[in-house]
């Protein structure tokens, strides 16, 4: 178990080791759930087809 400590803001960090385990790098989007036992549930936000439509910029080409 890793503690951290809150800042006035109500941020927390969270330890290097547990982002790279998570593959969460620095401008990542995650999702946080309170669970009933009280703990927070911590996941990188997976993107749907639907959140990356058009992102890509389209090149002309011939295809064989």
């Amino acid at each position: 178990m890793t503690a951290t400590t809150t800042i006035d803001s109500g941020e927390i960090t969270v330890p290097k080791e547990m982002l790279q385990v998570l593959h969460i790098q620095t401008g990542d989007t995650v999702d946080m759930e309170t669970m009933p036992d009280g703990s927070i549930r911590i996941f990188p936000k997976t993107l749907n087809a639907s959140d990356v439509a058009g992102m890509l910029k389209r090149r002309d080409c011939t295809c064989i």
